[in-house]
């Protein structure tokens, strides 16, 4: 974990914001990628545990991590000595999830000049659509002041 994952967790825990990640296994994606799935949440909880926090539904997201983010067990056996999936830290999670927010700041036609997709295609409304659900989620479960934060945090993650 680097100091900006730290950072990330750390601050997180002091505005009550538990993050998970659940393995949902190995998968292929867009040209036969293979990679490892993962169902990732942020939460909000409320500083004295004991009381709940109902004002934020939770962010939940797919996210998807490369062959190259597997580990070697600790404990090798004979038997058994693949790499496992190792989870992403919320500070990775965090990264993407507010540049791909960020990138829906602009309209669909800047947007595509900025990332070089013909504004005549399907997938990239698709993608461009996707990116302002993050943004909306992101928006609504963060505040400008946490977002701002995380950004600071996070800048040349």
């Amino acid at each position: 974990m680097n100091e900006q994952d730290k950072k990330t967790a750390e601050y997180l825990q002091t505005i009550g914001i538990e993050y998970s990640a659940r393995l949902l296994g190995e998968t292929k994606r867009d040209n036969d990628w293979t990679c490892d799935e993962w169902r990732v949440s942020f939460s909000r909880v409320h500083l004295d545990s004991r009381l709940p926090v109902r004002d934020k539904a939770p962010i939940e997201t797919a996210y998807y991590t490369g062959t190259g983010h597997r580990a070697k067990p600790a404990k090798r056996t004979s038997w058994d000595n693949a790499p496992r999936p190792v989870p992403p830290t919320a500070g990775s999670v965090l990264y993407s999830l507010l540049l791909d927010a960020s990138s829906a700041d602009e309209n669909f036609y800047d947007w595509c000049t900025n990332y070089g997709y013909d504004s005549d295609s399907r997938k990239a409304l698709a993608i461009y659509e996707a990116c302002c659900i993050i943004r909306a989620d992101v928006n609504k479960f963060f505040t400008a002041t946490e977002r701002a934060e995380l950004a600071a945090i996070l800048e040349d993650y």
